[in-house]
């Protein structure tokens, strides 16, 4: 019985072309086709803004005088992570829809911080806090489900 030599690393594994990347060895998986990319859904206009890119000092009074300049603001909070950490990113309620599209008109670009830690606000639609009530047809839904009974 007579074996066959076996040379890992040079292309050759027991007569056959493999490893080692010289000749033979597995075909290439095919490319897959990229999928488009998913849209992000926009902010539905309403009296709340959400705001980005803020320095991670700002506090909620100053970040409620820098708005206040566009209308009456009801709430300005700036986010914190769980560790109490800034995070970067606001919420600020207007009393009406009109003074929130007057503070993206009017505020997104504009630095907000001091000196060298000022940054450039971006300005858009809360689309969480303007989000329509759940829908009514839940309640309905419910209300139906207390009519019926479990048999036994």
């Amino acid at each position: 019985m007579t074996r066959t030599p076996t040379v890992y690393g040079v292309g050759v594994v027991n007569g056959g072309g493999g490893g080692g990347g010289e000749g033979g060895g597995r075909a290439p998986k095919p490319k897959r086709e990229k999928q488009p990319r998913r849209e992000i859904p926009e902010g539905v206009p309403g009296p709340a803004v959400w705001v980005e890119n803020l320095p991670w000092e700002l506090t909620n009074e100053a970040l409620s005088a820098a708005f206040a300049a566009c209308g009456t603001v009801v709430s300005a909070t700036c986010n914190q992570n769980r560790s109490g950490r800034a995070t970067g990113t606001a919420s600020v309620e207007f009393s009406s829809e009109a003074e929130a599209q007057k503070a993206i008109d009017e505020l997104t670009g504009q630095e907000i911080g001091d000196g060298e830690k000022a940054r450039a606000m971006r300005v858009k639609w809360d689309r969480y806090k303007n989000a329509p009530p759940a829908a009514e047809g839940a309640e309905a839904a419910a209300e139906a489900l207390e009519g019926l009974k479990i048999a036994e």
